[in-house]
């Protein structure tokens, strides 16, 4: 029944091999029908229906009703599943779009505070005032730095400079390196000396 994905009646499960003889013994069935429930054509369940002893046996009619029932069974499984997934998909569609307004507030804020600051939007490299450590740095280093002292993350400086994550972490090892400061704050603070 499984392999052929059918319905069936057996109407002899007390001689039958392939039937649990326990439960025909325990129920005292003399026939029953069975069906595959099926999701995808994939059987993922089995339904079996008989009558009371000393009434009238099952029968093909019976057959059909309860396949009839199984297949309903196995479409309400398929549309509750799918149902579960397109929720999934739909949260992680609303997460994606949240996290894609974010960067945008971020960049658009970022581009009217430096405009109302009349800042260039990259600042060059300031001349150095401490004595040669600033001047090591590299031009991506600096917009690196720049962003460290607005208060962004990583991944935001990331996605204002169009790269990775990773290379904005590798980026702040070397600032920090090369500035001689401990911390991200050190940093900031060095970056405001060198820029005044």
């Amino acid at each position: 029944m499984v392999r052929r994905g059918a319905p069936m009646v057996v109407r002899d499960p007390q001689s039958n091999p392939r039937v649990y003889t326990e439960l025909v013994a325990l129920t005292e069935t003399e026939a029953y029908v069975a069906a595959p429930v099926l999701a995808w054509g994939q059987p993922i369940g089995l339904l079996h229906a008989d009558r009371q002893a000393k009434s009238a046996l099952v029968d093909e009619s019976d057959r059909d009703v309860l396949a009839v029932f199984a297949e309903g069974l196995g479409i309400a499984f398929e549309r509750n599943l799918l149902l579960d997934r397109l929720k999934s998909v739909q949260q992680a569609c609303n997460d994606y779009a949240r996290d894609v307004n974010a960067v945008v507030d971020d960049v658009t804020v970022a581009v009217m505070e430096s405009a109302a600051l009349g800042e260039p939007l990259e600042p060059a490299p300031p001349r150095e005032r401490d004595g040669g450590a600033a001047e090591t740095l590299t031009r991506r280093e600096w917009d690196v730095l720049h962003g460290i002292a607005a208060g962004k993350t990583n991944a935001q400086i990331a996605i204002s400079l169009f790269v990775a994550e990773g290379t904005v972490k590798t980026h702040v090892k070397h600032v920090l390196r090369k500035l001689g400061a401990a911390n991200r704050t050190e940093a900031v603070a060095k970056y405001h000396h060198i820029v005044n």
